[in-house]
C-alpha cells in the first residue's frame, strides 16, 4: 500500500452520493493525494447504454495499470460493474442509466481492483477545449462563390489557449447529419474553396496528440453559404453576344452581402484561366475585347477593411463572333458528305499584309481544343475525316509587325456526315447468303485516283480490306454479319479522302442445309457418310477441302475418304471414331485464289458403336501380360484390296505402337509384355489408292495387369 494512501471512513463515501449502509463488501477506500490526477475520459454509446473510454492507459494509477480485475462503484444500488481492459491498456467504463457527467462534464467513480483496494477517480467528458459562440469563425461571413476561398478558425474561450497539444481534422456536410466531407489540413485555421453551390455544416474534432482522446464540435447552423456562379454580372446586350469591335458593358451582381470598394476584371476562354485583367476598375465598366471567341470572367473585390473575395462565372458570360464573317466556307452551308472537300476562306477585314501566314484549326466546341488543319494559305481545301460539326478558327500573323490576330467561328460552320448515296450495289438491297457476290460502284467522282475499299461491322471500324481497286468491284463476304463499306481515295496530288456509309449496307447470312449428308441419319461406326456443298459459289475451278469437329468452332481434323477425288464437292467420309460431329468445307477458287469457309451450323453426322464395331476374345478382354486376346472389326471392304494394320495406344490420341498385320479384319495380339489399360487403332489400307482408313475405339478395349495369365481359347 502507498504511504501516502489515507484510509477514509464509510461516512466520507457517503458524501461522494453513496449511501454508507450500502457501500458494498466492506471496501477500504484508498485515496492518495498523489493519485487525484484528474483523468481525461470519452463519453461513447454501446448496445447497453453509455461508457467511459479512458484512452490513455499511462495516466491510470499504478496499481490499476496493473490490474487483472477491476469493477466500479457507481451508484446506490449495491453493484459492482465490471470494467473491461482492452488489449492497449485502456478502460471501458459502463454507466448504469440516469449516471451521466455534470453540467461541466465531470463525473466521479471509486474502481477497486482484485485485491480490494479502491481509487477515487475524477474524470472528465468535457470539450478539450471550450469555443465561444460562433464556435467557428468564417471569413467572409457573408456567402460566396465557386472559385472563392473562405477562411476557418476556431473560437477558444481562452484566446491565449496552447493549441499546440492539440490537432485538428476538420470536415464539412450539406446537412447536420453529413455525411461529411473530410477537408486538407489540421490547424486550428484553414482555407477553403469549395466547388459546389450550397449551404454548409462545419465539424472540428479535436484530438489531444498525447492521450489520442478527442472531441467533436459540429455547428449547430450551416456556416458556409456558397452561391450559384453561372452568372457574376449582368451584361449589355444581356444575351453577352457581340461583333469582335463592339463594346460590351458588365456590371457587378454579387450576393447582397458583398460590399465592396474596389472591383478588379479578367477574362478569359478557359473557367480554370489563366485570367488577363480587364484594364477597366469599378462596378460597371466597358470592354472592348480583342479576339473572338467564348469568355469566361472573374471579379475580384476589395472591402474597406482590406479584405478580398474572388469569384468566377461558371459559364462563359460573353461571346464574340468574327466582324463580317471573317471566315467563310464553299459551300456556304458547310454541309458535306464525308469524303468530300470544303473550300475554307479568311476574310478578315481591314487592309491584309501582303506576307502573311495563316493557320487554320477546328473543334467540336468554341472553347476547343483545336485541332490543327493542313495547308498555311488565306484559302484552303479541306476534307474532314471525321463525322461531326465543328467551328473554324484561323490565325493570322503578320511577320513584319511580329503581331498575331486570331478569329473563331462563333457558330458550327462544317457539317459532316456520312451518306449511303455514296455507294451503289447489285443487288439492292444487299441481302447475301455467305458465298454470293455483291457489286459495289462508288458515286462519288473518282478521276485519276486510286480507290481502295474496305468493311466493318461498326461504323468506327476497325476496316478491314477487300480484294480489288477501282471505282466498282465485285465482293463475297467471306464471313457471316452486316457490314458498312468505306472507300478511300488517293493519288492525283489532292488529299487523301474516304467515303464511309451512314448505315450496314450488305447482309450475310448463312446458308440452310450448305453441307448435305447422305444417310441422314445416325450410322454405324465402321459405315461411311456421303457429304455434298451446296453453297452459292459456281465454277469449275472450285476445291473444297473437308473436314470434321466435335464443336462448330473446331478444332477441325481431315475427313478421311476413298473418293477418286478427295477434293471434290461431294466425297464419302469414313468416321474414325464413335460420337456426334460439326461438318466444314473450305471453298478456294483456284483461278481467283479466293478462299471461303462453310460450317454447319448443328451437328450432322451421328455416328453409334451399337452393335460394337470392335470386338474381343476373351470379352471383355482382361488378360495378363503373357496372355494372348483376338481382336476383330465389323468393317467391310467396299472393294478388294485391303490389308490391315493394328496398334494400340495408353490414350486416344496416342501415340500408337503396332500390334502388327493382317489380311483379314481379325488379328491375336499375344503377350502385350506391359499392364495398362489399352485403346486400339485399326486402319484399313486400300493398296489400289494407296489410302488408308483409321478407326480408333472411344474406350479402352483391352485391360492388361501383371496378377492375370490368360490365353487364347
Amino acid at each position: 500500500m502507498n504511504v501516502a494512501a489515507r484510509f477514509l471512513p464509510v461516512s466520507l463515501i457517503c458524501l461522494l452520493g453513496l449511501s454508507a449502509c450500502d457501500t458494498p463488501l466492506g471496501l477500504t477506500a484508498q485515496f492518495s493525494a498523489a493519485r487525484q490526477t484528474t483523468l481525461r475520459a470519452t463519453l461513447q454509446a454501446s448496445a447497453s447504454g453509455q461508457v467511459l473510454a479512458l484512452a490513455d492507459p499511462s495516466a491510470l494509477p499504478e496499481g490499476l495499470k496493473q490490474a487483472r480485475e477491476i469493477k466500479a462503484l457507481l451508484d446506490n444500488s449495491n453493484t459492482l460493474y465490471p470494467v473491461t481492459r482492452n488489449a492497449d491498456g485502456s478502460l471501458l467504463i459502463p454507466l448504469p442509466a440516469g449516471r451521466i457527467p455534470d453540467s461541466s462534464g465531470r463525473i466521479e467513480v471509486i474502481l477497486t481492483d482484485e485485491n480490494r483496494q479502491t481509487y477515487f477517480l475524477k474524470i472528465e467528458t468535457g470539450p478539450l477545449l471550450r469555443l465561444s459562440d460562433p464556435g467557428i469563425q468564417v471569413s467572409p461571413a457573408q456567402g460566396i462563390l465557386p472559385g472563392s476561398r473562405v477562411a476557418l478558425s476556431l473560437n477558444p474561450i481562452e484566446k491565449t489557449a496552447d493549441l499546440s497539444a492539440y490537432y485538428f481534422n476538420w470536415s464539412y456536410a450539406a446537412g447536420a447529419q453529413g455525411p461529411w466531407v473530410a477537408l486538407s489540413g489540421s490547424d486550428s485555421s484553414l482555407t477553403w474553396e469549395p466547388s459546389q453551390p450550397g449551404n454548409y455544416y462545419l465539424r472540428v474534432e479535436t484530438v489531444e496528440k498525447q492521450s489520442k482522446t478527442s472531441t467533436i464540435y459540429t455547428s449547430p447552423v450551416a456556416l458556409v453559404n456558397v452561391l450559384d456562379s453561372r452568372r457574376i454580372a449582368e451584361t449589355i446586350p444581356a444575351s453577352g453576344a457581340i461583333r469582335l469591335g463592339q463594346l460590351i458593358q458588365l456590371k457587378a451582381a454579387l450576393p447582397d452581402a458583398v460590399t465592396a470598394q474596389r472591383y478588379r476584371w479578367s477574362y478569359s476562354q478557359s473557367p480554370v484561366g489563366p485570367f488577363s485583367p480587364i484594364s477597366d476598375e469599378g462596378e460597371r465598366i466597358d470592354w472592348e475585347p480583342k479576339l473572338s471567341g467564348a469568355y469566361y470572367l472573374r471579379l475580384q473585390v476589395f472591402s474597406a477593411d482590406g479584405t478580398s473575395a474572388t469569384y468566377t462565372s461558371s459559364d462563359s458570360m460573353v461571346q464574340v463572333s468574327e466582324a463580317d464573317d471573317a471566315i467563310q466556307t464553299e459551300p456556304a452551308s458547310g454541309a458535306l458528305i464525308r469524303g468530300e472537300e470544303v473550300l475554307l476562306k479568311a476574310s478578315i477585314p481591314g487592309e491584309l499584309p501582303a506576307q502573311a501566314s495563316y493557320r487554320w484549326f477546328y473543334s467540336n466546341s468554341a472553347q476547343g481544343p483545336f485541332s490543327p488543319i493542313n495547308g498555311e494559305t488565306q484559302n484552303v481545301r479541306w476534307s474532314p475525316e471525321q463525322t461531326g460539326e465543328f467551328y473554324l478558327r484561323v490565325r493570322m500573323y503578320d511577320p513584319q509587325s511580329q503581331q498575331e490576330r486570331t478569329f473563331t467561328s462563333s457558330k458550327v460552320q462544317v457539317s459532316v456526315r456520312d451518306s449511303d448515296d455514296s455507294f451503289a450495289l447489285s443487288p439492292q438491297p444487299a441481302s447475301l447468303i455467305r458465298g454470293q457476290a455483291v457489286q459495289i460502284q462508288l458515286k462519288r467522282p473518282a478521276t485519276n485516283r486510286s480507290v481502295s475499299w474496305l468493311y466493318a461491322s461498326t461504323p468506327q471500324g476497325p476496316f478491314t480490306s477487300i480484294a480489288g481497286q477501282g471505282p466498282e468491284i465485285s465482293w463475297s463476304p467471306a464471313l457471316a454479319g452486316s457490314f458498312y463499306l468505306r472507300a478511300e481515295l488517293s493519288g492525283n496530288n489532292q488529299p487523301k479522302s474516304a467515303y464511309t456509309s451512314a448505315t450496314a449496307l450488305v447482309t450475310v447470312a448463312e446458308g440452310s442445309n450448305v453441307i448435305q449428308t447422305e444417310p441422314n441419319h445416325s450410322i454405324g461406326f465402321g459405315n461411311s457418310l456421303t457429304l455434298t456443298a451446296n453453297t452459292p459459289l459456281k465454277g469449275a475451278d472450285l476445291r473444297y477441302t473437308w473436314s470434321y469437329g466435335v464443336t462448330p468452332a473446331g478444332p477441325w481434323l481431315p475427313a478421311q475418304s476413298l473418293s477418286e477425288d478427295p477434293q471434290a464437292r461431294s466425297i464419302v467420309w469414313y468416321p474414325p471414331q464413335s460420337g456426334s460431329f460439326y461438318l466444314k468445307t473450305d471453298v478456294v477458287d483456284a483461278a481467283s485464289g479466293t478462299r471461303q469457309s462453310f460450317v454447319s451450323s448443328t451437328s450432322l453426322a451421328f455416328v453409334t458403336d451399337n452393335p460394337a464395331f470392335f470386338q474381343t476374345s476373351p470379352a471383355p478382354a482382361a488378360i495378363g501380360t503373357q496372355g494372348a486376346v483376338t481382336l476383330t472389326t465389323r468393317f467391310t471392304a467396299p472393294s478388294p484390296g485391303f490389308i490391315y494394320a493394328w496398334s494400340y495406344s495408353l490414350a486416344p490420341t496416342g501415340p500408337f505402337t503396332a500390334i502388327g498385320g493382317s489380311l483379314q479384319p481379325q488379328i491375336t495380339w499375344k503377350q502385350p509384355g506391359l499392364a495398362g489399360n489399352y485403346y486400339i487403332k485399326f486402319d484399313a489400307i486400300d493398296t489400289v489408292l494407296h489410302r488408308t482408313l483409321s478407326f480408333t475405339s472411344s474406350n479402352p478395349l483391352v485391360f492388361v495387369s501383371e496378377s492375370q495369365t490368360s490365353t487364347l481359347r
